[in-house]
């Protein structure tokens, strides 16, 4: 399936995931949209980025919209 932002946000919630994995452009299409906010996040321990180096400020907006995360 096709990486959208609300599916993944949705996810997370549903099944409290405790570690998610993303590649840059997933991070930053996910901070671009609502869904980190309208979905619960607070699971999430870890956030992982692969395939690619990580922006700065992406890695940083992760850190917000995953407050109780190690990114």
């Amino acid at each position: 399936p096709q990486f959208t932002p609300g599916r993944f946000a949705r996810l997370i919630e549903k099944y409290e995931a405790g570690s998610v994995f993303l590649v840059p452009s997933m991070a930053i299409e996910l901070l671009g949209s609502d869904s980190a906010r309208r979905y619960a996040t607070d699971s999430v321990r870890l956030v992982g980025s692969t395939a690619a180096a990580l922006p700065q400020p992406v890695a940083l907006g992760l850190t917000r919209a995953f407050p109780n995360a190690q990114v």
